[in-house]
């Protein structure tokens, strides 16, 4: 049988693992992965923030801006990347599991990192 797109296991790391990595990045405020249907698979944001409000838009804003770049055959979009009130913002998806992470006010965000952290949602290579 086919292994369902939100099996964990199969992984190169957990989503747990890659939460706790990417806030210990400079410049990264919070940090979150969640499911196409919006639901909050791992996170870690600051208290004033709702983890499970963030995990709900995060698809939403990513396929919005992917079937925009589609319609102006741009392609398919690989990250978003997004400034709000001066914070910036960049969300992955990989297959079907989203990483989104935002910053400090003012403070870039460890682009090259993140992108090597969402990589790692993809899955193990066979052997």
């Amino acid at each position: 049988p086919a292994v369902p797109q939100t099996d964990f296991t199969s992984r190169q790391a957990t989503p747990k693992e890659l939460v706790a990595r990417a806030i210990a990045l400079p410049g990264i405020a919070g940090v979150l992965v969640a499911l196409p249907d919006g639901l909050r698979v791992a996170s870690e944001v600051p208290a004033e923030l709702n983890a499970d409000t963030l995990a709900a838009f995060v698809p939403q804003i990513y396929e919005r801006m992917n079937q925009s770049a589609k319609e102006l055959r741009m392609g398919v979009l690989n990250n978003v990347s997004f400034t709000v009130g001066n914070v910036p913002w960049r969300i992955y998806r990989v297959n079907a599991v989203y990483l989104a992470a935002f910053g400090r006010a003012g403070e870039s965000l460890p682009a090259a990192q993140l992108s090597a952290l969402a990589g790692e949602l993809d899955r193990k290579k066979s052997n």
